[in-house]
């Protein structure tokens, strides 16, 4: 019997994770003092599809990469630093992610 190695997809490097989740929620609902946009038109303007942005949203994804967190923050007219925070992962933490199959 031989053992194979199943990987989850998962590289490392930088990833931007969402800071404060029912804030950037706020910036999207359009009965809060802090609206800015809906999650559609934000979508539109960021260039990435609206499942997307519900998903950071609604609480479903909570990384992008650093290219969309700054597409998503100039879209929104603020600094990225108020809505996302840099998150490395490492080899270690991505072979951690390994499962062995018999």
């Amino acid at each position: 019997m031989s053992v194979t190695m199943i990987r989850k997809r998962q590289t490392q490097g930088l990833y931007m994770k969402i800071r404060d989740r029912e804030q950037f929620k706020e910036l999207l609902t359009r009965n809060s003092p802090r609206f800015i946009c809906t999650a559609s038109e934000l979508a539109r303007r960021a260039g990435v599809h609206y499942s997307f942005i519900s998903h950071l949203k609604d609480g479903r994804k909570s990384t992008c990469t650093p290219k969309t967190a700054a597409l998503i923050s100039v879209s929104l007219g603020v600094e990225i630093d108020s809505i996302f925070v840099p998150k490395i992962t490492t080899a270690s933490s991505a072979f951690d992610n390994q499962k062995m199959v018999a």
